[in-house]
């Protein structure tokens, strides 16, 4: 499982569509569905957010800590 894996698991535990994530990180789902089928590349500032949005840590997103 990597990052991408971990994000979208993440998302989908708490009930938050793809369309709703977006919405949260303030871009248009079609901005960032690329991320989750791996098409586009996350910026460090992208995952952060995504982090705080999910309310976990980097390393566990990464999967450095389970």
């Amino acid at each position: 499982m990597d990052y991408i894996d971990r994000i979208k698991q993440a998302r989908e535990e708490k009930g938050i569509s793809q369309r709703q994530f977006s919405k949260m990180l303030g871009l248009a789902e079609v901005t960032y569905s690329p991320y989750e089928r791996r098409q586009r590349k996350m910026d460090v500032d992208m995952l952060i957010q995504i982090c705080r949005l999910l309310e976990l840590s980097a390393d566990e997103i990464l999967g450095l800590k389970e």
